[in-house]
């Protein structure tokens, strides 16, 4: 494994780690925003889904013509059971761990954060460290992300960036 693919994963440990305390929020079997939401993985997260869960997943996601891989609104998340629990839990996306928050990635290090559709039980009741620990962690990797990477995470979201905002005091706002 190359020494990229080492500190990526090792920011993904990180990462999902950090996020775990928060696992336990959405409802039991809830798939609401499975077919509402776009899912994009973060470079190399496949690998590391794969990796850790003992899977091969390489071929659930669409792949764009720079190796991106992600899934579309409307595409059914191969890792859901039939009772609509996600089969790599412990080592789900990023994107998923942060959902229903949705950053969108502007010029010169900026990031905004916005609450997914209101479909999302969640969106009245996410815990302060909830939101704290997703935008660190947003904010921790953005440097790492390709620029084709955010512009395409951007278009594949764009649905939301007119819903809430999140102020940086981690208050919801309208």
């Amino acid at each position: 494994m190359t020494q990229e693919k080492n500190q990526v994963f090792a920011k993904l440990f990180d990462i999902y780690d950090l996020t775990s305390e928060c696992s336990d929020l959405c409802p039991s079997g809830c798939s609401l925003c499975e077919n509402k939401e776009t899912l994009m993985l973060l470079p190399f997260e496949d690998e590391y889904i794969c990796s850790e869960s003992g899977k091969d997943q390489r071929d659930m996601y669409l792949k764009n013509q720079n190796g991106h891989c992600y899934q579309p609104p409307g595409f059914s998340c191969s890792n859901l059971g039939l009772t609509g629990a996600c089969r790599i839990y412990q080592v789900r996306p990023f994107d998923c761990r942060s959902f229903p928050i949705v950053p969108k990635f502007g010029p010169d290090h900026a990031i905004d954060f916005y609450l997914a559709g209101s479909y999302c039980p969640l969106i009245d009741k996410l815990p302060e460290y909830f939101i704290r620990t997703t935008i660190e962690c947003w904010e921790s990797i953005f440097e790492n992300l390709p620029n084709d990477w955010k512009n395409m995470y951007n278009r594949l979201n764009e649905h939301n960036y007119s819903n809430q905002i999140i102020d940086s005091g981690f208050q919801q706002s309208s």
